[in-house]
């Protein structure tokens, strides 16, 4: 068996989106166990490689058994998504998250982890620094969050947009369900605009890495690619709120309470129209909008 492939015949029931959302193949469902070892080839080939903070850290044999470890252990918790063919059954794309009480400190407190390998210990130092130092319930009002750890394509895939936005619209529906409020996730700097253009997230705190990482050796050529982590967040009930409106004429979200703060989105109309008419009208549902998408457009 080819390992970008499952086992189609044992996909797991809880579907959270459709085949044919956005005219192209592709079911998101919660990631089965039987996707495990699938998952885990194409994040050693595609992702850990391309990693930033491996790039900067480095990654001894340890570390790297460790991370993996610690990866196997997000997807068993059940809260991460993966987008499949419904047919074949190939890998196209996955989101690896877990659903956190940051209400609780003390619990928390005891889900830390130490390593053996300084600069594993050193990445998720960073991680417990970002989510401990904010106060989501006085900045979003939430205590129950959902982390996104892991989000990737595969590069050979076609039609990527298309399996970005698929996925994102079911995390949306699986936070729903779950009672989820707020969706996080750490990024680079051109991640962090990347998904503030095109999914909204709101930027909450930005972290030079030289300053965090400063016992670390940084190679130059690296270090001026990925200066800064930033975290960033997106509130789930902001994709059924009705006073979120779109400013057509400088193609920017406005948000109810982030009014000052205008975010461009994507440039191409289509996507706008697409994507927001599916948070605003009916996003458990996408593959209503299906009408919208016009016959020239080539993706």
């Amino acid at each position: 068996m080819d390992k970008e492939y499952g086992e189609s015949s044992a996909l797991c029931p809880i579907i959270l989106s459709e085949a044919g959302t956005f005219n192209s193949p592709v079911l998101v469902q919660c990631l089965p166990k039987n996707y495990f070892s699938v998952v885990m080839k194409l994040l050693v080939k595609y992702y850990v490689p391309k990693y930033h903070l491996w790039k900067l850290l480095g990654l001894t044999r340890n570390g790297f058994l460790e991370y993996l470890n610690k990866v196997y252990d997000w997807m068993s918790e059940g809260s991460s998504l993966i987008a499949v063919h419904p047919k074949t059954g190939k890998v196209l794309g996955f989101i690896i998250g877990s659903v956190v009480d940051t209400a609780d400190g003390r619990k928390e407190q005891e889900k830390l982890v130490y390593y053996k390998s300084k600069e594993v210990q050193a990445v998720f130092d960073f991680y417990n620094f970002m989510y401990h130092s904010i106060d989501f319930n006085l900045v979003h009002n939430a205590d129950i969050i959902y982390k996104i750890h892991v989000w990737m394509i595969l590069p050979k895939v076609t039609r990527k947009s298309h399996i970005i936005y698929e996925l994102f619209i079911a995390l949306l529906k699986y936070c729903s369900i779950n009672g989820t409020k707020t969706i996080t996730t750490i990024a680079t700097e051109e991640e962090q605009k990347y998904v503030a253009k095109c999914f909204g997230f709101q930027l909450i705190k930005k972290v030079n890495y030289r300053e965090f990482f400063k016992d670390y050796y940084f190679d130059d050529g690296t270090a001026e690619d990925y200066c800064s982590g930033y975290f960033l967040s997106f509130i789930v009930d902001h994709a059924r709120n009705k006073q979120t409106t779109i400013d057509t004429e400088n193609k920017c979200i406005v948000l109810p309470q982030f009014k000052k703060q205008r975010k461009k989105l994507w440039q191409k109309d289509y996507w706008q129209k697409l994507f927001w008419q599916a948070l605003s009208n009916d996003y458990l549902s996408p593959s209503k909008i299906k009408k919208y998408r016009p016959n020239n457009v080539l993706i």
